[in-house]
């Protein structure tokens, strides 16, 4: 996604947070939710909207478990753990989760300077199992 995001010439530092955001997503994936069939977790993200209404990144990561509880993206400030939604929540213009066919999606929406036309909306790829 990064380097994709870097070929439409998105600032770094957009980069740098979809990227960070990401990466949330799946440890949270990886820690706390289930393999889908099959194995792994599905990541994907595509930017969408238009000059006039601004352009969004959105990501999601879609793993086999229940997905987040009621209290997440509520950690202990003193806690060594548990701020990664927090983060998203800082960095995400809007975040959430949804069912998904066999678990559950979580997503973060970014708001990006509009990249130029052309090239790739989006990606979904298969991120390695998770027990490796």
């Amino acid at each position: 996604m990064t380097a994709e995001l870097q070929a439409r010439h998105l600032p770094v530092t957009e980069v740098d947070d979809a990227a960070l955001v990401v990466s949330e997503l799946v440890g949270n994936a990886v820690r706390h939710g289930a393999e889908l069939p099959g194995g792994g977790l599905l990541a994907r993200w595509q930017l969408h909207g238009s000059q006039q209404e601004g352009t969004q990144l959105r990501v999601e990561v879609v793993e086999g478990g229940p997905g987040p509880g009621p209290q997440a993206g509520r950690a202990d400030s003193d806690a060594e753990s548990g701020r990664g939604l927090e983060l998203v929540r800082a960095i995400a213009a809007r975040w959430g989760s949804r069912a998904a066919p066999d678990g559950t999606a979580v997503w973060a929406e970014l708001p990006v300077t509009c990249p130029p036309p052309g090239g790739p909306a989006g990606r979904a790829g298969r991120v390695a199992d998770p027990g490796s």
